[in-house]
């Protein structure tokens, strides 16, 4: 299941005068799937924290097919019923190397994965946030993809806000939908305070979901007593315990999908025990020591050193 062939390019792959990191690596994708690839959505923390990272970029792949795209008949299944698959890619850069890691999303699945009928958060969730289309392939392409942002976008907020109290302003809104987010999956980082962080660092990214999302959800927009603008839902849209219950099983459902992929990236991600380790100590300061039998075999004995880093604090 590793994708590690490079295949001719079928269109033509992103170029510019002097791209930056994440269009050198928009570049080498679109060398590795050629035409199959619709576009490349660019998010994560190396985005909000000014594009350049010691770390890993983080990238949706949005296809047309899988079987095509991936070459497998095996990796098309696992993607279609456990989405995403996640690969590692590296390419060189002067004296660096430039790494990323992306997830391979057909464009059909995708518009079911942030569509208020998605249960699961990991796509909506996940691309609420900043993001940005780095490549289309065409503008019928960007379109549709874009569409995709915005909905998802509407999904989280739109399933968010019955558990907000009867005036919430922007901030208050998007700490609490990010929270809500993370907290289906382990993380290394504090899900409040990153929440927190993120949801004033990107204000106006969030200010302009909020609006949109008031519009098309029918909220009422006035002006709180600070001077911000404030949010409300009708009453009959207010269903507080149920939104409870939904994601406290949305936390439950989003954490065994987290083990399961993590076990499917064992044959995916190269590398990927070894990164993983990386974030949580660069998020958690507990430092991992990875074996070469956890290296050679992670789905066998890597979650014997999870434990241990749980146990630590390294994740929550």
């Amino acid at each position: 299941m590793k994708e590690t062939e490079t295949r001719e390019p079928e269109s033509a792959p992103p170029t510019t005068s002097a791209p930056d990191d994440p269009g050198r690596l928009a570049h080498t994708l679109c060398e590795r799937y050629g035409r199959h690839v619709l576009g490349l959505v660019f998010y994560g923390s190396a985005l909000r924290e000014g594009r350049q990272t010691d770390g890993l970029y983080d990238f949706f792949a949005v296809v047309d097919r899988y079987r095509p795209t991936l070459g497998s008949w095996l990796s098309a299944a696992t993607n279609r019923i456990l989405p995403p698959n996640v690969y590692y890619l590296e390419t060189p850069v002067g004296t660096r190397v430039v790494r990323a890691k992306y997830a391979v999303i057909s464009l059909q699945h995708l518009t079911r994965m942030v569509a208020p009928s998605c249960f699961g958060s990991y796509f909506w969730g996940r691309l609420a946030q900043p993001v940005e289309i780095t490549w289309a392939r065409d503008e019928e392409a960007r379109a549709a993809i874009m569409a995709a942002l915005e909905q998802a976008r509407l999904t989280l907020l739109g399933k968010v806000a019955p558990l907000m109290p009867v005036s919430f302003g922007v901030e208050e809104l998007w700490t609490r939908g990010l929270e809500l987010s993370y907290a289906t999956e382990f993380r290394a980082e504090r899900r409040g305070h990153r929440a927190a962080e993120i949801a004033r660092k990107c204000l106006d990214h969030h200010q302009a979901g909020a609006l949109h999302a008031a519009q098309v959800l029918g909220w009422t927009i006035s002006q709180g007593e600070d001077g911000h603008t404030a949010f409300s839902i009708a009453e009959e849209d207010r269903h507080p315990r149920r939104a409870r219950a939904a994601w406290w099983l949305r936390r439950v459902q989003g954490r065994v999908l987290h083990v399961l992929r993590l076990a499917k990236a064992a044959f995916t991600f190269q590398g990927g025990i070894e990164y993983l380790a990386w974030k949580i100590e660069r998020h958690s300061g507990v430092q991992a020591e990875v074996s070469e039998r956890v290296r050679k075999h992670p789905l066998l004995f890597g979650w014997w050193t999870l434990l241990k880093l749980k146990r630590r604090g390294g994740f929550r």
